[in-house]
């Protein structure tokens, strides 16, 4: 039989749950001298779940010394600075200022973890395809580098179930493009496509997996296959968002007809969108 955790009383360390508002996360802050730099794009991300209501007791702890520094939870006071909004936080004051050493072996979650939570199947593939369609919906997918833009998982996982859940089933049919792309990337490129014409995005994604033939070199999709096979075995790999910018190209051409007898996307090319009719 487990004998039951055995409770330790220190005088010194107290713990309280409360309500920390903006005027009094600045005061903690006050006494932050020494800790980690601040990531804006996760100050961002918490100052977003607050502002929204998103935020939500979870026993995450704000950590402060007993000579006031803040040894664990600066971004979230940050976060509550940037928001202008109170949160609620487990609040531990009195330990020993060189703890510090010891926070931050936690196992960092990934941007998956909360799909696999729910059990949505292939959440691998579904995440990182969530996330392209969050740009998508609410900035553009030339954005997607910026620190200050990126999204939380609950944000990623709420605007999957309330919008996009068919990338779920979708999601299970693109590790056959491994060889080729991401299969996340597949699987957002898949669905958007199939949004705007079912039977074109079919022929697109056929042709992209078993190839045209010689005889099909001017068709868009050839052009595309080539570039990511040699991408392949290239040791100069192609950036993410070239090879987006590719695949949209491809995809405009593809819808309308055209042919083109190569297929490039340069840096400071502006970023193409995608079409959404022939």
């Amino acid at each position: 039989m487990e004998k039951e955790a055995i409770v330790v009383k220190s005088p010194n360390v107290t713990h309280a749950v409360v309500k920390i508002t903006p005027d009094h996360a600045m005061k903690l802050l006050e006494g932050n001298t020494h800790n980690r730099p601040i990531r804006d794009g996760h100050v961002a991300k918490l100052a977003r779940a607050m502002t929204e209501g998103r935020w939500r007791l979870n026993g995450t702890t704000i950590v402060v010394s007993k000579t006031g520094k803040v040894l664990d939870g600066q971004h979230r006071l940050w976060a509550c600075v940037e928001a202008g909004v109170p949160f609620q936080t487990v609040l531990i004051t009195g330990v020993e200022d060189d703890a510090f050493t010891t926070l931050g072996d936690q196992l960092a979650r990934i941007g998956s973890d909360l799909f696999a939570y729910y059990g949505v199947r292939n959440h691998k593939v579904v995440a990182p395809a969530v996330t392209l369609m969050y740009f998508y919906d609410n900035h553009n997918l030339a954005q997607m580098e910026s620190a200050k833009k990126q999204p939380s998982q609950d944000e990623l996982y709420s605007l999957f179930r309330t919008s996009h859940p068919a990338l779920e089933d979708i999601a299970g049919e693109c590790n056959a493009y491994r060889h080729l792309l991401s299969p996340s990337i597949v699987a957002f490129f898949k669905y958007v496509f199939g949004q705007v014409d079912p039977e074109k995005a079919a022929t697109f994604f056929d042709q992209l997996l078993y190839g045209v033939g010689s005889k099909g070199d001017k068709l868009p999709v050839y052009q595309l296959r080539r570039r990511l096979e040699l991408d392949r075995t290239s040791k100069a790999k192609l950036p993410r968002q070239e090879k987006l910018a590719l695949i949209i190209k491809a995809w405009n051409l593809h819808l309308v007809g055209a042919s083109c007898s190569a297929l490039r996307h340069a840096s400071k090319e502006e970023f193409p969108d995608i079409r959404k009719a022939a």
